[in-house]
């Protein structure tokens, strides 16, 4: 996972000071560890597109005058008008020690019961995940071209190198459903079916 660099200006905190970076069309920040006190910056609005802008979780790299972190985004605020950033909170990355992230789960191929009718839905679209730095990834993938009619994956099913789910194991990542009205079944039938494997 290649990191994302910020370059940061420091910045004053207090309302003042969090009044003057919005003005400028900068965003105020704040780095936080385990054993580093909180690091106060802002940043352009415009550096953040690509930290807002993805479904992928990206390592980031903020340098601030002669010092630098590896962390992530760990969470943004936005206006709830103007949709603008109105501060990020960062936490930082340390080779080895574990940290909890959220990442999107995506669904690759063409369900084989899909090709026949059935319908696919994707249940879990987000997992959080307890891993280090050097084994976070960008997304959890996951290959769903096997999958027949009334087949799911639950995150028990799951197995990624260094990566430990923070979900329940039988919380379902994704399901077949039969087509409406067919396979044995009238559309009830498949709606109480496909509700259960959701719920496992």
């Amino acid at each position: 996972m290649s990191a994302i660099t910020l370059q940061a200006e420091a910045r004053d905190t207090g309302k003042k000071g969090t009044k003057a970076v919005r003005r400028a069309g900068g965003v105020p920040c704040v780095l936080y560890g385990k054993t580093q006190d909180p690091v106060t910056f802002a940043v352009s609005e415009m550096s953040l597109r690509d930290l807002i802008y993805t479904s992928e979780v990206h390592k980031v790299k903020v340098e601030l005058n002669d010092q630098s972190w590896d962390c992530f985004m760990k969470d943004i605020t936005f206006h709830p008008v103007t949709d603008r950033p109105l501060h990020a909170d960062f936490q930082m990355l340390v080779e080895g020690e574990n940290v909890i992230v959220t990442v999107p789960v995506r669904l690759q191929g063409t369900p084989k019961g899909q090709l026949q009718g059935g319908r696919t839905r994707h249940v879990l679209k987000e997992a959080q995940i307890l891993c280090t730095p050097e084994h976070m990834p960008s997304s959890i993938n996951v290959d769903i071209s096997d999958l027949d009619i009334r087949e799911s994956i639950h995150v028990r099913d799951l197995d990624i190198a260094g990566v430990q789910f923070m979900s329940v194991p039988g919380q379902t990542v994704v399901v077949v459903a039969p087509p409406k009205g067919g396979m044995g079944g009238d559309e009830e039938e498949g709606e109480g079916e496909e509700a259960a494997a959701a719920e496992e």
